[in-house]
């Protein structure tokens, strides 16, 4: 397959679709570089969807994840298994999660991969992690996204 099929415009939405997936479940696919890449090679009229299908694909990763660290999904690794088993043990109740979820989405610390499990092996609310997770995600992709154009119309 030709390389430039993935920065077509269809091609675009596709990779942004299948990356987002990828980068929310394994921590080794960076979505941020392939963002700034996406900010470079799109067109400006691309960007809202594009944004979108990454942030709505990242955090549907995710939830994947999270519901493997909830228990509601087998996982894989059975190391990592025994690790959640041993955390969910503990009767921890977590009085600030929204806003660190948040704050971990939007600037990446506490890490967002981290984050996602611990929110699962507590059992935290699903549907406010999702909430919270994607909306600080939104906001550092739109970052990511836009930003460089920005920067770029501040300097003649």
């Amino acid at each position: 397959m030709d390389s430039r099929f993935f920065w077509s415009p269809y091609g675009l939405y596709g990779t942004s679709l299948l990356l987002g997936f990828a980068s929310g479940f394994m921590p080794v696919f960076n979505i941020e570089s392939f963002l700034l890449a996406l900010a470079v090679l799109s067109e400006p009229a691309q960007r809202p969807l594009l944004l979108l299908i990454t942030s709505g694909s990242h955090i549907t990763g995710k939830a994947l994840l999270y519901l493997m660290a909830q228990g509601s999904l087998t996982l894989p690794i059975p190391s990592l298994r025994r690790k959640i088993e041993k955390i969910r043990r503990q009767p921890i109740r977590w009085p600030f999660s929204l806003p660190v979820i948040f704050i971990s989405a939007l600037f990446g610390i506490p890490p967002f991969y981290l984050t996602t499990i611990t929110a699962g092996a507590f059992c935290l609310p699903l549907p406010g992690f999702l909430i919270c997770g994607a909306v600080g995600r939104t906001i550092r992709f739109a970052v990511l996204l836009y930003g460089p154009q920005w920067i770029r119309g501040m300097w003649p």
